[in-house]
């Protein structure tokens, strides 16, 4: 059986204060400034599962979290990996990477490859 409770009942007094200030000032409801809050340190933290995925995770896990994460994100999740992971998942994706291209070509073309797989991706999902 699920507990329900409210959330303002377990917050520090400070926090609830300042969250009722926040709220008059908005003209929004204490529960839907929470919602949002909630919603963005979610976004933060999957953005970072998916940085570790991709850095450190399987190859077939990193070539997931790509797929699946935002277009918008894929570079940010793609700048900081070393050269010859960007190799191996991009092979893993099927594109033909050259280790002896620059760290932007290499970048560029598995960030190409992610958004082919995607768009595949959907191209099978539309025709179910």
């Amino acid at each position: 059986m699920e507990e329900m409770v409210s959330m303002h009942h377990r917050l520090p007094a400070e926090l609830r204060r300042r969250l009722k200030v926040a709220a008059a000032q908005r003209d929004l409801a204490m529960t839907d400034i929470i919602n949002q809050a909630i919603e963005m340190w979610l976004d933060q933290e999957f953005e970072r599962m998916a940085d570790d995925t991709v850095a450190s995770g399987s190859i077939p896990s990193a070539v997931s979290a790509l797929v699946n994460a935002e277009p918008e994100a894929t570079h940010s999740l793609v700048r900081n990996l070393p050269k010859d992971r960007i190799i191996l998942i991009s092979t893993a994706l099927g594109a033909d990477p050259d280790p002896r291209h620059s760290f932007g070509g290499l970048t560029s073309q598995l960030i190409n490859a992610v958004e082919e797989e995607r768009a595949r991706k959907s191209l099978a999902f539309a025709k179910c």
